[in-house]
């Protein structure tokens, strides 16, 4: 068996206010999605990660949506 490429995931600098602002739920989950990705790497697939721009992953998360 072969080991699928992992992918580098961050948040960026930006984010931060937003992230802190959130449920500790809400960053555990988002936190999730982004080692599931990680791990998946190029084979994360929806509904983890779309691809938005070449070499660019937008994660999804379930939690806090209204």
């Amino acid at each position: 068996m072969t080991q699928s490429q992992k992918w580098e995931v961050f948040f960026h600098d930006e984010f931060d206010p937003e992230f802190d602002a959130f449920s500790k739920d809400v960053q555990d989950e988002l936190l999730a999605v982004a080692v599931a990705v990680r791990e998946l790497g190029p084979a994360a697939d929806h509904p983890h990660a779309e691809a938005t721009q070449p070499a660019k992953v937008q994660t999804k998360s379930s939690k806090g949506k209204k």
